[in-house]
């Protein structure tokens, strides 16, 4: 399996390397498009589904980092088995 991945756990755990990694890639190519659909035409306009990739790449590092530090807060951090 590849670093970062246990396979142990609830519905194979990710470790806390990639995922991490892979909110903030949704962020930034949310942010990229954006900038991207203002410089196509017609421009000044973004267009429903630009929005819709940014929200749905901002809900998905908001879950990620949001899982993260409540179970930081809640449990002390994620104990290894």
């Amino acid at each position: 399996m590849p670093d970062g991945v246990t396979g142990k756990g609830p519905a194979g755990s990710v470790g806390s390397a990639w995922a991490p990694a892979s909110a903030m890639l949704m962020i930034v190519a949310g942010i990229v498009l954006a900038g991207a659909g203002f410089v196509v035409d017609p421009l000044g306009e973004l267009s429903d589904s630009v929005l819709w990739f940014v929200s749905q790449g901002l809900i998905y590092a908001g879950a990620i980092f949001g899982v993260a530090v409540s179970v930081s807060a809640r449990h002390g951090g994620v104990r290894k088995v």
